[in-house]
């Protein structure tokens, strides 16, 4: 297990840095494009997660967060979720990348879900915010 962790977090680091970097090369549009438009990653069918699977996804939020935490750019929620949403995604796991926003005063956020549960925050912070993609619904998967 320590030498599976070490792999992903050399993996999670690199996954990091490339989307910092898509990010800075094309902006939100290549979140909206790769993620609600063509999904290249794919929307999984809702279905129950085993306990392994349910372990993974919990060495792979503190991972992220770990990384991000010490990450050299400027690493926020977009940069996390995106990131949990590709690893879930080859795994074939049915989490869900989200994005909401509140007017007053402007606030964007991001995160990720598994059948409406917040899995990479505390739902206390989405209070107020207005769901405006969820990967699952704009790629109209149950």
């Amino acid at each position: 297990m320590i030498f599976s962790k070490a792999i992903w977090h050399i993996k999670i680091y690199f996954l990091i840095k490339n989307i910092d970097n898509q990010l800075q090369k094309n902006g939100f549009k290549f979140v909206y494009d790769t993620y609600f438009t063509n999904n290249k990653a794919g929307v999984t069918k809702l279905r129950d997660l085993t306990s392994e699977e349910l372990e993974f996804i919990e060495m792979i939020i503190d991972l992220i967060e770990k990384i991000c935490l010490n990450f050299y750019g400027n690493t926020r929620c977009l940069h996390k979720s995106i990131a949990g949403y590709q690893i879930f995604s080859t795994k074939n796991l049915p989490i869900d990348l989200v994005i909401g926003v509140m007017k007053k005063p402007f606030t964007a956020h991001a995160w990720l879900e598994f059948n409406k549960q917040v899995l990479n925050d505390f739902p206390e912070n989405l209070e107020g915010l207005q769901v405006q993609l969820h990967t699952r619904k704009e790629n109209k998967v149950n």
